[in-house]
């Protein structure tokens, strides 16, 4: 088999390309699979239109089995028509921020992503169930420019919930101080405070003199990248009340055992990228058998399918959905820094909007792949 690899580069992840190879490459030796041929294609920050035509070159050279990999979300619809047009496979990848009902649909190509937006739905529906309706949410310059926060807005709004403070960062986040922000909180006084912030940045804003305090009044809800280490890393904070919701459950034995032996035998560390790799290859691996006369979407529409990370299934936009998702505490120490789970639940948001819903939803601000400049 012979794949063909779509890789952004990226400052949160630098070794983006490396891990997601080496990820993939590992789910196939785990599956007792011959490791397949790659064709590599380093694609910038995924967003120039001669990626299409790269795209079509190596179609027309009939280059390849099955593509795999990340693209900007304005060329989305333009690789899916060119992938019907040849009905060959490919998996688009990234790591969920944006709704893909926006894009054409396609028998040959299919969503795979660690289903962002949705951990943001579910998360803002259980705040306000847990904690109450009145609730903030606070956004960076760039992570507001996806669909997190509506998300998280839909969510809280599902469960009846009210936004009492909106509060949106700076383009440059090292000019931003984010006194105002806390102050404004103690006088508001929320139920719960939602956060999308990433990076240096997500880190910057829990690092704040006042955050500790803060927190201590009101429970903070974020999404899985702002505690992933590569946010997290960079923060010395001891929040106690931080919570994230995720589609996957990294305390899991399943994911425990994958990690230990991802890192024992490549020497490398396990990744939020390795486990999206991981999961890509899982699914080629198991699911998906490489015929001309059987679409990708046809092997996989009504079915559950069992991954590392859970259950997955279809939805009517050809995106894989995880059937359950994970609320997290962080547990600090200084530089220390562990998931504990509180409950697993059903994944509410598998696919709560109608396409005339969709069509009044703003579009995301960004063009490249989430988290991957």
């Amino acid at each position: 088999m012979t794949i063909y690899l779509l890789i952004p580069r990226s400052n949160m992840f630098p070794t983006m390309g490396q891990d997601f190879i080496k990820g993939l490459s590992f789910a196939f030796e785990q599956n007792n699979n011959e490791k397949p041929t790659f064709i590599i294609e380093s694609i910038g920050n995924g967003t120039d239109e001669a990626i299409i035509q790269q795209v079509e070159k190596k179609l027309l050279e009939d280059a390849f089995d099955l593509a795999l990999g990340f693209c900007g979300k304005e060329l989305v619809n333009g690789l899916v028509q060119l992938f019907d047009a040849y009905q060959k496979p490919f998996i688009h990848t990234d790591l969920g921020a944006n709704y893909c009902e926006y894009y054409n649909t396609s028998d040959h190509v299919v969503h795979l992503n660690l289903n962002l937006w949705q951990s943001c739905y579910n998360a803002g529906k259980f705040a306000v169930e847990k904690h109450g309706k009145r609730i903030a949410l606070a956004s960076s310059f760039y992570d507001g420019g996806y669909q997190l926060i509506h998300g998280f807005l839909n969510g809280i709004l599902a469960a009846g919930g009210e936004i009492v403070y909106n509060y949106v960062s700076q383009f440059e986040y090292t000019n931003e101080e984010f006194t105002a922000f806390y102050d404004t909180l103690d006088q508001v006084k929320p139920d719960a405070v939602m956060f999308a912030f990433s990076y240096k940045e997500g880190a910057a804003i829990l690092n704040h003199e006042k955050a500790k305090e803060t927190n201590s009044k009101f429970p903070f809800y974020t999404n899985a990248i702002q505690v992933d280490k590569q946010t997290i890393g960079h923060s010395n904070c001891n929040l106690s009340n931080l919570f994230s919701v995720a589609s996957w459950d990294e305390t899991s034995e399943n994911i425990l055992q994958l990690k230990s032996m991802f890192e024992t035998t490549t020497k490398k560390e396990f990744n939020i990228v390795t486990l999206l790799a991981f999961k890509a290859g899982e699914l080629i691996s198991n699911a998906i058998t490489l015929d001309r006369n059987t679409s990708i979407v046809s092997q996989l529409q009504g079915k559950k399918i069992p991954l590392v990370t859970g259950n997955i299934s279809l939805n009517d936009s050809h995106e894989l959905i995880s059937e359950r998702v994970t609320l997290r505490q962080l547990i600090s120490n200084n530089d220390s820094h562990e998931q504990k789970k509180i409950i697993s639940f059903s994944n509410e948001a598998k696919n709560p909007y109608s396409q005339e819903e969709l069509d009044i939803i703003t579009g995301s601000g960004w063009k490249n792949p989430y988290i991957c400049t």
